[in-house]
């Protein structure tokens, strides 16, 4: 799963077309963040500007937009929805505008003290990832799976890191002394 940088505005304004978002005001964190690329990247692709109103925490600026002082407050997409549910006394007089280049992977999240989960999802995420990053996907697996000449990559190492019998056996990071987080 990926994300991207959200723009959370209000419908209100009709800002739909990229266009309209010129001399808008942003509320958001300061100190060179990810988001105000996003913003770097919309003003240069669509030659508009926007006025930035920095804060120095995300959630003063988030509270800055829900009280009326920006036009619109920028952050991670899946961080916009959640504050567009949580937080804006409306919902659904807010829309999220997806801005800026920046894809970003999102992780998982494992109950503190379940060492086997934690160590099957790190197995399975490192797994996930390399296999993107070497274009393996469910069709050429299956394609190359056949052929059966292969001794190396994704076919020694997927039997190895995702059997059942192996993962239950993988020795447990607090036997091993590892300190927990």
């Amino acid at each position: 799963q990926y994300d991207n940088d959200g723009l959370l505005i209000r419908k209100s304004l009709g800002v739909k077309a990229k266009q309209r978002r010129d001399g808008l005001t942003a509320c958001l964190q300061g100190g060179g963040s990810l988001t105000e690329q996003a913003i770097d990247e919309v003003e240069e692709d669509k030659k508009i500007k926007m006025k930035r109103v920095y804060f120095d925490s995300t959630i003063q600026a988030r509270d800055a937009y829900c009280a009326g002082r920006c036009d619109n407050y920028v952050t991670d997409g899946v961080a916009a929805a959640g504050q567009r549910a949580k937080v804006a006394k409306n919902p659904d007089k807010h829309d999220i505008i997806v801005v800026g280049h920046a894809a970003e992977p999102n992780g998982v999240a494992i109950a503190r003290g379940d060492d086997q989960m934690f160590d099957i999802v790190r197995w399975t995420w490192n797994l996930l990832v390399w296999a993107e990053e070497h274009g393996i996907t469910q069709k050429t697996s299956t394609k190359n799976s056949k052929q059966k000449t292969k001794k190396s990559g994704v076919f020694w190492v997927l039997p190895m890191m995702v059997s059942a019998s192996r993962v239950s056996t993988l020795p447990r990071r607090s036997q091993q002394g590892a300190p927990k987080t």
